[in-house]
């Protein structure tokens, strides 16, 4: 189901931006550290006119899902492996 940019405004900053363009700026840098190709999203794709969508389907097993899906769960989980040990190498 698609949340719009307001919707993922609320739930990221309750009380901190009210700009819903700011998701944008956080969608593109989420999608460089997690997609396979962040020119050509699949993870986190664009729904138009109301907001964004995470395609939970690429991350089901593959015995579950057709051959020619690609397999984003390595890299997913690369991508987040790099993101936390980042982080914790700015402390």
């Amino acid at each position: 189901m698609p949340l719009s940019r307001s919707e993922l405004l609320r739930r990221a900053w309750p009380d901190a931006i009210d700009n819903p363009r700011t998701v944008d700026t956080h969608v593109l840098s989420l999608r460089k550290k997690i997609e396979i190709d962040p020119r050509q999203p699949s993870l986190i794709q664009t729904v138009r006119n109301v907001g964004y969508r995470f395609n939970l389907e690429l991350l089901t097993p593959p015995s579950n899902r057709p051959k020619d899906y690609p397999d984003h769960r390595k890299s997913l989980a690369r991508s987040t492996a790099q993101m936390v040990v980042g982080e914790r190498g700015r402390s």
